[in-house]
């Protein structure tokens, strides 16, 4: 955990405080030599953790500085991803070593994944935010190594790259769903199954960001797991041997992770994953702790402006929650209410998990948004628990080809979310908290989780006394 926060210190120190952070952690090794005078590997590992986030920024950021606007500027690349053309211009993914650009190309220019292009035009930076918390789009970019624009008036094809051609699935799955199912459904489908919202409607992407319900359209966790159990269940049938099914279950996932765009959720959740079937193979029982701490460590390092990705963190921070508080949770509302049956066990078990999930995240929202969404709660218990179910009816309906049965069900959950997004009044506007405030909530909370999970009756009984206190604190 020492590792991890001081890695991501690092990264935060290259890109933004450098000086006042180098002071701090001056002070802090100093504080460390005297405290553990005796542990020199607890003192190098956190050198080590610094400098290895630090050294990462900055190697990221002096690929961009090559990049200068540029009237004149011509280059080759490859073709690795394809977004909805604009009223104008074709618009393209490039990649040209290790950075990637934005391709806008006259309407009558049709390119396919894989194609290597020769390209020349005007370069243009992406814009910085030009007031505080305002929104930095040349950083936002970054997170997917996006360098720039370039406005192409030549574009000749030099060739084909097959690995990228692979990505051309994703252009016939997208087809086929644009074929087989109204606007709607298609739009919907195309968000989970390939984390492309990008044929959404603006009013119903309104209407989900009202609900607090973003996430669904998201590819993460849930997804990963119906894939994987879904596998398993095959596999057994198939009496394929296990760790062999293990094997084949790491490949797909990271076959299908390249495939819709390596969205930071789905990455965490397909990394975690990988490690737990690594476990498996190797007869080592998997450790969650562990587990996320390196899966973040990955993801940031793989490219450390993902540190500045909220969904990243809400995903986290959802997945912590759920896995260290809901049970807790839990119990107190068993106690509490005593459920009888199926159903009530299964609304106190949704109530559990979508409070444990809001205790985590609604930091983040109310920093990032300014918001505490009331009725995200509401739309979180009566209908993300029918999103899973959802997508298992989406895949029979596929198999069975019949499109009807998922139209009129996502027409159905438009309008649920519809009127939920209309409970406006529910939502409350706030200032944007101090970031201080934000580390005193989190240190505060875990401190609480890592008592409870130690000895949960009498750290209960000890939290409930000085309930107060800790309600101030945070």
């Amino acid at each position: 955990m020492i590792f991890l926060l001081l890695y991501l210190f690092g990264i935060i120190v290259g890109l933004y405080l450098n000086d006042i952070a180098l002071f701090l952690f001056g002070v802090l090794i100093i504080l460390l030599m005297v405290v553990y005078k005796n542990n020199k590997i607890l003192i190098l590992l956190v050198i080590l953790a610094f400098v290895l986030g630090f050294a990462r920024i900055k190697i990221e950021n002096s690929k961009y500085y090559l990049l200068e606007k540029n009237e004149k500027y011509s280059n080759s690349g490859i073709v690795v991803n394809i977004e909805k053309s604009t009223q104008y211009k074709n618009v393209y993914w490039v990649k040209q070593k290790n950075i990637n650009l934005k391709l806008y190309t006259p309407k009558n220019i049709c390119l396919e994944y894989g194609d290597i292009v020769y390209y020349e035009g005007e370069l243009l930076e992406p814009e910085r935010a030009r007031n505080e918390f305002g929104f930095d789009n040349r950083n936002y970019l970054k997170q997917n190594q996006i360098g720039g624009y370039i406005f192409a008036n030549k574009v000749e094809l030099r060739g084909k790259n097959n690995f990228y051609k692979i990505l051309s699935i994703r252009k016939i799955i997208n087809n086929y769903f644009e074929k087989k199912y109204s606007r709607q459904a298609y739009g919907f489908i195309n968000g989970i199954f390939l984390a492309d919202s990008s044929d959404i409607d603006s009013d119903i992407k309104d209407n989900f960001k009202k609900s607090s319900l973003l996430h669904i359209l998201a590819v993460s966790g849930m997804h990963i797991n119906i894939i994987v159990n879904n596998l398993n269940r095959i596999f057994e049938k198939l009496r394929i041997h296990k760790k062999k099914s293990k094997i084949i279950i790491c490949i797909l996932l990271i076959l299908y992770m390249i495939l819709i765009g390596n969205p930071v959720s789905c990455m965490r959740a397909v990394i975690m994953e990988l490690f737990d079937c690594i476990s498996f193979i190797f007869n080592k029982n998997p450790n969650f702790k562990n587990n996320i701490i390196a899966s973040l460590i990955i993801i940031c390092f793989l490219n450390p402006y993902n540190v500045l990705n909220i969904g990243l963190w809400l995903s986290y921070g959802g997945t912590i929650g759920i896995v260290y508080i809901s049970k807790f949770i839990n119990k107190k509302i068993n106690h509490i209410f005593k459920p009888q049956n199926k159903l009530t066990q299964f609304v106190s078990s949704n109530i559990s998990i979508s409070l444990s999930v809001q205790l985590l995240i609604f930091p983040i929202i109310i920093y990032s948004f300014n918001i505490i969404s009331l009725s995200g709660i509401i739309s979180n218990l009566i209908i993300s628990p029918f999103i899973e179910p959802l997508v298992y009816l989406i895949i029979i309906s596929i198999c069975l080809n019949t499109p009807f049965v998922i139209n009129c069900s996502i027409s159905l959950l438009y309008k649920v979310i519809e009127l939920v997004a209309e409970l406006d009044f529910l939502n409350i506007y706030i200032a944007k908290p101090h970031f201080i405030t934000l580390i005193i909530y989190y240190s505060t909370l875990f401190y609480i989780i890592l008592k409870l999970k130690n000895n949960f009756i009498i750290n209960y009984r000890f939290f409930y006394k000085k309930l107060k206190i800790f309600l101030i604190l945070i």
